[in-house]
């Protein structure tokens, strides 16, 4: 929204199968994230 990320989904992938995911929406983690928007 606006150029800010309000929230990062994160999977966790074994075996070719998605065994997890997280919803990430603290600041201070979405922070420590290494983000990349792609606006194609």
């Amino acid at each position: 929204m606006g150029g800010r990320v309000l929230a990062a989904f994160l999977f966790t992938i074994e075996h070719a199968r998605i065994t997890g995911i997280e919803i990430v929406m603290e600041p201070a983690r979405l922070a420590e994230l290494d983000v990349k928007i792609d606006r194609s």
